[in-house]
C-alpha cells in the first residue's frame, strides 16, 4: 500500500493538481469563446492524470566507453570480524530500539492518514445521497396530471430521444427544484406544484440533456477522484470545474437555436429556482452565488461559429493537454535522460565496445566495486534463486556509505514496506538494487558515476538490523551477486563452538540420535508446547513451511560458509523464506507437527549438505548448562 501511494496517487496527485489548475484558470477564456462542451471535455485530462501517470519513454541503450583501468579499490576497508563478534554486534543490533524499524514510521502514519480520511469522507458523501435519495423516495410519486406526461415526452421529442426508454419522471414535496437522480435507475424529480409553463419545459430539456450525456456518471467519476486525493485542494477544485461545465454544456444544448429573448427567459428561469439545491454528485436544473453568475454570462456569449473562435479553442484545447501530459511526465520521474547509462569493460580483459555496450554476461568478464566502504562487518549470503532471497546481506554500521557499483541512472528510489528505502540501478545490461537503506541521496532519472555514494546503510522495511541487501539481475532475474564483485568477501561461516541455544524457557532434556545416517541426523530438544526456537547464528531463512518429509512446520536458515541449521517438528513459525534473521531472533515455537511423540524441537546442524553433530556446535558452557556434555551424549547415543 505505501508503494501505491508514494509511488503512485502522490505523483499522480501533482500532474493532475497541476493541470486541474491550467484549465481552472482558463475559465474566462471559455466563457468569452462560449466554448462550454468543449471545457467539458477538457476536464477529461486532469481527472485521468489524477489517476494516471504518463511516463515518457526511456533510452534503453547503453553508451559504449572504452576499457578503463583498474576499478578503485575500497581504501581502509576492514576485514569481516570473527564469527563471535559479528554475531553478538549484530544481537545487540537487535536488541537496540532502531528508528528505521518503528512499528509506526512516518510513512505508515501518512498511508493510514490518508485510507482513514479517504474513507470517512466516502461514508460521508455515501450517507448524505442516500438519506436524500431515500427522503425524495419516500416523499414523492407519479404525476396524477396526463398533461405533464405529455409535456415531458413532447420535451424529449424536440431533442431526438424519439423511441428511447427515458428517466421516470416524479412529483416531490423534498425538493424544490427539478433535478435528476439515480445511475441505474435514472429519475427525473420536480417539485409539487410546479406550472406546466416555459420554464417546466426549460427545466425537463436540461435535465434530460444530463441524462442523455451521462452527466451523473462524469459527476460520480469527479468525486471519487476527490476522495481519493482528498488532501489536493485541486482535486476538489476539478470536481466542481466538472459540475460548472456540465451545467454550462447543458445550457447551450438546450439554448443551441434560442432567440436572444427565449435566452433571456431561460436565464429568468434559472434564477426563479436558484434556491434549490442537489445533493452531490446529482445534476440539478438551479444554481447559486458565482455558478449561476458564470451560467448566465456563458449563456448571454454568442455563440459565433467564426473561424477565429474555433482556431483560439483548438489552441487552448492544446495548451491545457500539452500541460497536463507533460506536468504528468515530470511528475513519474521517468522521463528520458540526458544522458545513457554506460557499460564498463574489465580490466585486462580486452572487451571491445560491443562487449562493453552489452553490460556484464557472466561474472569472470566484468568486476563490480564493492558497495559498501567502511563499516563493512560482515555477509549472510543466503541466495537460493528468485522466489527466496535473491541476494546478499551486508552486514555494516548503520549510517554506512553505499556505493554505486558501476555507472549507471537511477530507475527507481523510494520505499515500501518490504525493502523499506531502496535504490535501484540501471547500468545499461543489469541493473543493482539496495535496500533496507537509511537515506537516500540520489532521486530517479538521476545519473551517477561508478563509486558515487547512493544512500546510507540502515534497517528500514522488513529487517532485523543494520545492512544492506544487494542483489544483481540480469533480465529481471535476481542472480548471484558475489562472483561480480571485484571485493570478495569472506562468508561468515560459524565455527565449532559458536552457535547459541536455540529452545528458550521451557527446555527440559534432550535426546542425542545422530549416527551419521539419515534416520536421524539431529538432536531432539524437548520443552513445552509454544516455548520460543531461536536462530542458533545469524543468516538468512531459506525455507520456511511445513512438508510430508517428516520434519513438520520446519525452518533452515543458511549462515553462509556451506553452513545451515535446521529446526524441525515446530508448532508455528516467526519468520518467511527471504528473511535475515540474527543470532537470538525468534523465528519458531516447539510444536508436535511431522513424524513425532511429542513436543519438541529437532535441531540439525549441516555443513555442505551433509549432517554433522549439531552438540559440537555449541561451546562447552552451553553443553554443561543443558545437559549435552560428551559422556552423556555418548551414553544416550549407545541407548
Amino acid at each position: 500500500m505505501m508503494r501505491v501511494f508514494f509511488d503512485w496517487l502522490l505523483p499522480a496527485s501533482l500532474a493532475g493538481g497541476a493541470c486541474a489548475l491550467l484549465l481552472f484558470a482558463a475559465r474566462p477564456a471559455f466563457v468569452r469563446l462560449g466554448a462550454a462542451k468543449l471545457q467539458k471535455a477538457l476536464c477529461l485530462v486532469p481527472l485521468v492524470l489524477f489517476c494516471v501517470l504518463l511516463p515518457l519513454p526511456r533510452s534503453s541503450g547503453a553508451a559504449a566507453v572504452p576499457a578503463v583501468g583498474p576499478v578503485r579499490q575500497v581504501a581502509d576497508s576492514p576485514l569481516p570480524a570473527p564469527v563471535a563478534q559479528a554475531a553478538e554486534v549484530y544481537r545487540a543490533a537487535v536488541e537496540a530500539p532502531a528508528a528505521g524499524r518503528a512499528v509506526f514510521s512516518w510513512q505508515k502514519l501518512t498511508v493510514l492518514i490518508w485510507l482513514a480520511g479517504a474513507a470517512a469522507l466516502l461514508l460521508l458523501l455515501l450517507a448524505d445521497y442516500l438519506a436524500f435519495v431515500r427522503a425524495a423516495a419516500r416523499q414523492s410519486a407519479a404525476p396524477q396530471d396526463g398533461g405533464l406526461e405529455q409535456l415531458y415526452r413532447s420535451v424529449a421529442d424536440g431533442l431526438g430521444l424519439q423511441g428511447c426508454r427515458l428517466p421516470r419522471l416524479r412529483v416531490s414535496s423534498r425538493v424544490g427544484g427539478p433535478m435528476l437522480l439515480g445511475l441505474l435507475r435514472p429519475v427525473i424529480l420536480l417539485p409539487e406544484g410546479l406550472p406546466q409553463d416555459d420554464d417546466l419545459r426549460y427545466a425537463l430539456a436540461h435535465e434530460l440533456c444530463h441524462w442523455r450525456a451521462g452527466d451523473v456518471v462524469y459527476k460520480w467519476a469527479a468525486l471519487l477522484v476527490a476522495v481519493l486525493q482528498w488532501y489536493n485542494p485541486a482535486a476538489w477544485l476539478l470536481r466542481r470545474l466538472v459540475e460548472q461545465s456540465c451545467e454550462c454544456a447543458c445550457d447551450a444544448a438546450v439554448t443551441r437555436s434560442f432567440s436572444a429573448r427565449e435566452k433571456i427567459a431561460y436565464g429568468a428561469a434559472l434564477l426563479r429556482f436558484h434556491a434549490a439545491r442537489a445533493p452531490a454528485p446529482a445534476s440539478g436544473f438551479s444554481a447559486a452565488g458565482r455558478s449561476l453568475k458564470r451560467r448566465l454570462l456563458m449563456l448571454m456569449e454568442k455563440n459565433t461559429q467564426a473561424p477565429g473562435r474555433r482556431v483560439l479553442a483548438v489552441l487552448l484545447a492544446a495548451a491545457v493537454t500539452t500541460g497536463g501530459a507533460l506536468t504528468s511526465c515530470a511528475a513519474s520521474g521517468m522521463g528520458e535522460s540526458s544522458s545513457a547509462p554506460v557499460s564498463i569493460s574489465a580490466p585486462g580483459e580486452g572487451a571491445s565496445s560491443a562487449a562493453a555496450g552489452a553490460g556484464l554476461s557472466s561474472p569472470q568478464a566484468e568486476k563490480l566495486l564493492f558497495p559498501i566502504a567502511e563499516g563493512y562487518k560482515g555477509m549472510s549470503r543466503g541466495f537460493a534463486g528468485p522466489q527466496e532471497h535473491g541476494g546478499a546481506d551486508l552486514r555494516a554500521e548503520s549510517g554506512s556509505e553505499i556505493l554505486a557499483v558501476q555507472a549507471g541512472t537511477v530507475e527507481d528510489a523510494g520505499t515500501d514496506e518490504e525493502n523499506g528505502l531502496y535504490v535501484l540501478l540501471d547500468h545499461g545490461g543489469i541493473k543493482t538494487f539496495y535496500a533496507h537503506c537509511d537515506e537516500l541521496r540520489v532521486e530517479a532519472g538521476q545519473t551517477v558515476e561508478q563509486g558515487q555514494v547512493i544512500a546510507t546503510v540502515g534497517n528500514t522495511g522488513m529487517s532485523t538490523g543494520p545492512h544492506c541487501h544487494f542483489e544483481v539481475r540480469l533480465d529481471g532475474a535476481p542472480v548471484d551477486p558475489v562472483p561480480y564483485l571485484e571485493q570478495q568477501p569472506a562468508e561468515t561461516a560459524p565455527a565449532e563452538g559458536t552457535l547459541a541455544f536455540p529452545v528458550g524457557e521451557g527446555y527440559g532434556h534432550f535426546q542425542r540420535g545422530f549416527t551419521g545416517a539419515e534416520e536421524h541426523a539431529g538432536i531432539d530438544l524437548a520443552a513445552a508446547y509454544g516455548t520460543s526456537i531461536y536462530a542458533a547464528q545469524g543468516g538468512v531463512v531459506t525455507y520456511a513451511d511445513t512438508t510430508a518429509s517428516g520434519y513438520g512446520i520446519h525452518v533452515i536458515i543458511d549462515h553462509g560458509g556451506g553452513v545451515q541449521t535446521l529446526y524441525g517438528q515446530c508448532s508455528g513459525l516467526a519468520v518467511s523464506a527471504g528473511q535475515a534473521v540474527s543470532q537470538g531472533q525468534v523465528i519458531a515455537y516447539v510444536g508436535n507437527t511431522g513424524d513425532s511423540t511429542g513436543d519438541h524441537c529437532h535441531f540439525e546442524v549441516r555443513v555442505d549438505g551433509v549432517q554433522t553433530d549439531p552438540v559440537r556446535w555449541f561451546g562447552e558452557e552451553i553443553q554443561t548448562a543443558y545437559g549435552l556434555t560428551a559422556d552423556q551424549s555418548s551414553a544416550q547415543a549407545a541407548e
